[in-house]
């Protein structure tokens, strides 16, 4: 059985070394590359930019087509410790171009580095073994790693750029959608006219705060439809509505749909495609 799922890279070295002071390396990669020095530091310079020194626990990156030279330099410890993936595909021209986007200087310092080690290594242990599914591991930990870097970019607390609490108040809205919400007294809590509040919310969300609220609504109940063993009697008193055909009629208006339509279709369309030959 052919399965391409993991097709789009392919993996040419993955190594764990050590940098001495007075080495030096020079590339003029055929791959791309992402590497790590755990500890230590070494000269690095890119094309014609000037050198500058990475100390670790530092990311960083090398592009196909470009030319860099490694020279080890003077540390406490004598040597670095350098981890490194190179690959080439699709996958691997959307990491180091991502990352790329993150610092165009081609490396930036982490905090997580336990966690970055373990990733590396696991992808040294994956391309030296002969197991089927190495491949498929070392695709997990380059997503794993690209997560990491996410989470140490990304601010912690979005509070200082969300002054009017826009964030917070959707979330709140996602927590409980049949809850009833005074969004005049709400507004009036922020310092804002009710007006006002709709603009902004609307603005950021793309949708008013009723039809958010609404949206919110439906996708519970929907979840409830296909999910549960509720009668939709059931379920609209558990989304909040007063009467049956109040409920059928929200749902009808958002889906296109009635409740009971709606679930014939999407049970034919599964029976459909589990029947098809191309399953």
């Amino acid at each position: 059985m052919d399965f391409n799922y993991f097709d789009d890279f392919c993996v040419a070295n993955a190594i764990r070394r050590m940098i001495f002071k007075g080495s030096s390396f020079e590339y003029d990669p055929e791959t791309n590359s992402v590497e790590f020095i755990r500890k230590g530091s070494f000269i690095f310079q890119r094309n014609d930019e000037p050198p500058i020194v990475l100390h670790g626990p530092c990311l960083f990156w090398m592009k196909k087509g470009n030319r860099y030279r490694i020279t080890g330099s003077e540390t406490e410890i004598n040597y670095s410790e350098h981890l490194y993936i190179d690959f080439t595909g699709s996958r691997s021209e959307r990491i180091v171009n991502s990352l790329d986007q993150i610092s165009p200087e081609g490396f930036f310092n982490l905090k997580n580095t336990e966690a970055v080690t373990m990733i590396f290594i696991d992808i040294i242990k994956s391309y030296r073994s002969n197991d089927c599914t190495s491949k498929a591991k070392i695709a997990i930990n380059l997503e794993k790693l690209m997560e990491i870097v996410l989470n140490e970019i990304l601010p912690k607390d979005d509070s200082e750029n969300d002054i009017y609490g826009l964030n917070k108040l959707a979330s709140l809205i996602r927590s409980d959608p049949f809850q009833e919400y005074d969004f005049k007294k709400i507004a009036k809590e922020k310092c804002l006219t009710y007006d006002h509040l709709r603009k902004l919310f609307r603005k950021k969300y793309e949708m008013g705060l009723w039809h958010y609220q609404n949206h919110q609504k439906m996708i519970r109940a929907e979840e409830l439809l296909l999910k549960s063993d509720l009668r939709i009697k059931e379920i609209a008193f558990s989304c909040g509505f007063q009467t049956t055909s109040d409920f059928t009629r929200a749902f009808t208006k958002h889906f296109g749909l009635s409740p009971k339509a709606y679930c014939v279709q999407i049970k034919n369309k599964a029976n459909e495609f589990l029947l098809s030959p191309e399953t």
